[in-house]
């Protein structure tokens, strides 16, 4: 065991636990009273305090949706080291797994009840919002043009990636074309504007690996990326993920229905969820990443067999599925 581990859970809750394990960025401490999630923030102080107002206020309202954060001796609901803020929660469940159908439907169902319950937050003027609301816009078309600047004539070295990747280009920037064309087309901006006056609180990392469940109950776990957004953002995040587990877009329209059960979505939100899947995010980031020089061309090669089987499914979806999905909300 870390010694630095034991004394947080010896100082600041006063456990001493029998094992501790490192599972990815977490521990899991196994103790008599039970098993628990010893988390380190990955960012600072001010974004920590806006993630610990939100646990607190949705375990306060009887949400059981994301596990509560653990006092500390002293009453705090996070503990300040030399090292950072920690955090503890109990450990739940197992988790969720994609290539089930009714695990992606208890997923997307477990989502619009934690985006129902961040409606009724109250903001504190102690409290900062972390808002990261409106990127896209700008995301969208400064990736579209580092794509277009790189696929240019002499904008990468020959090398065996660059030789695979002229193939799909064409597809690739359509698409990345589309997507930017669809987003500003869509009521994205208007959407962002109403968040200064009704904030969206989303999960911000909507992923198999962050859905769990216990008994019948399901939770959404690791809360590092919670932001002021669009709750839409999340479902597309969630969608995209589902993707590659899923043999055709009939599977992403059912955990739309799944969703709207608990949370219908407006039109709206319905085109803005469409354009946010639209954009080609795997592919076009190997494209980026090989272009910073810090991967060799046979490393982009094993990166992009999966990063174009995606473009491919997502082409697919967007041809066959997409006005379907837009047409069930309307």
């Amino acid at each position: 065991m870390e010694l630095h581990v034991l004394n947080w859970l010896a100082t600041h809750w006063a456990l001493h636990p029998q094992q501790v394990t490192a599972i990815g960025p977490v521990y899991r401490v196994d103790t008599p009273q039970g098993s628990y999630c010893l988390k380190q923030a990955k960012h600072g102080h001010k974004r920590m305090l806006f993630h610990a107002h939100v646990l607190d206020r949705l375990a306060a309202t009887g949400y059981t949706g994301t596990p509560p954060l653990l006092p500390t001796v002293d009453g705090a609901l996070f503990a300040t080291t030399p090292e950072g803020d920690v955090t503890l929660t109990p450990w739940v469940g197992e988790t969720l797994d994609f290539d089930v159908a009714e695990h992606r439907l208890r997923a997307a169902a477990a989502l619009a009840r934690f985006h129902n319950a961040t409606e009724a937050l109250d903001w504190p003027p102690h409290v900062p919002q972390v808002t990261f609301g409106g990127k896209w816009t700008y995301r969208f078309a400064e990736r579209l043009t580092a794509l277009d600047a790189l696929l240019a004539e002499g904008g990468l070295p020959n090398d065996a990636f660059v030789t695979v990747l002229r193939a799909d280009a064409p597809l690739l920037v359509e698409l990345a074309q589309s997507a930017t064309a669809r987003l500003a087309a869509s009521a994205y901006e208007q959407l962002v504007t109403e968040l200064a006056t009704r904030p969206q609180v989303i999960h911000g990392n909507m992923k198999a690996a962050n859905c769990t469940q216990l008994g019948a109950e399901e939770f959404l776990i690791d809360f590092d990326s919670f932001r002021i957004d669009l709750w839409v953002q999340d479902l597309s995040d969630l969608l995209l993920a589902a993707l590659p587990h899923v043999a055709d877009g009939r599977a992403l329209l059912a955990m739309v229905d799944a969703y709207q059960a608990v949370r219908p979505l407006t039109p709206a939100e319905a085109d803005v969820l469409v354009a946010l899947m639209s954009f080609p995010y795997p592919a076009c980031g190997v494209v980026l990443k090989h272009a910073t020089g810090l991967r060799s061309p046979e490393k982009s090669l094993r990166k992009w067999q999966a990063a174009r089987s995606n473009l491919v499914q997502l082409c697919e979806f967007l041809q066959k599925w997409a006005s379907a999905l837009v047409l069930r909300v309307k």
